[in-house]
């Protein structure tokens, strides 16, 4: 795209979560999920389904929402975070949910954009990416540690991308992880993120 750092390939996926975005803000509806056409449950929530029936992610999606009317910050929860710093001192426990054995965290780099839970504030800071200058989860974690919303994820991860599907090559990355190694055992490593001054956590 003119002016825009961003492939043709980067500019597209961008484009087609901004395009949720504006049909989004354009609804009456207070929150939305956004899913990418690659997306597949990760073993746990497939696990919580089996134990817990098939209406157990409805449940949690409601339980995340009521957490917000009585009181905890977010604008974002990431639902399949991945390549996160994960070590204990460099994650906050924000809320538990005991009755899923899951929890909303903050941490400092939560990557990719393959399914999330917005509101209306994520939406339209969201959509200030334009002209596209970053790939959706940069542009994500760009707003999170400028503080433009609250940015959380929620931990296990729900969803991962299925490559093999439409052969992704966004990310090069080999194996699609929810949390790596920490570089030297930092938080915010340069090697890990592009705001290693910054903290989302």
């Amino acid at each position: 795209a003119v002016g825009s750092p961003m492939n043709e390939k980067e500019t597209a996926c961008f484009l087609s979560h901004y395009s949720m975005y504006q049909n989004f803000l354009e609804s009456s509806h207070e929150y939305a999920i956004v899913m990418e056409d690659d997306f597949k449950p990760t073993a746990f929530l497939s696990n919580l389904t089996a134990t817990q029936g098939t209406q157990v992610f409805d449940d949690l999606i409601h339980d995340i929402i009521a957490s917000k009317n009585d009181g905890l910050e977010w604008d974002l929860v990431n639902l399949g975070r991945c390549y996160d710093c994960c070590m204990d001192k460099c994650q906050k426990e924000k809320l538990s949910l005991p009755s899923y054995g899951s929890s909303l965290v903050s941490s400092p780099h939560p990557y990719c954009g393959t399914a999330y839970l917005i509101n209306r504030k994520a939406a339209t800071a969201l959509s200030e990416n334009m002209p596209v200058m970053r790939e959706t989860d940069d542009n994500m974690l760009y707003m999170g540690v400028h503080s433009k919303i609250k940015y959380l994820s929620h931990t296990p991860r729900l969803f991962e991308q299925e490559r093999e599907k439409f052969t992704s090559t966004l990310h090069q990355t080999p194996d699609d992880i929810e949390c790596k190694e920490c570089t030297e055992n930092q938080c915010n490593h340069p090697d890990d993120t592009d705001y290693p001054d910054s903290k989302l956590f």
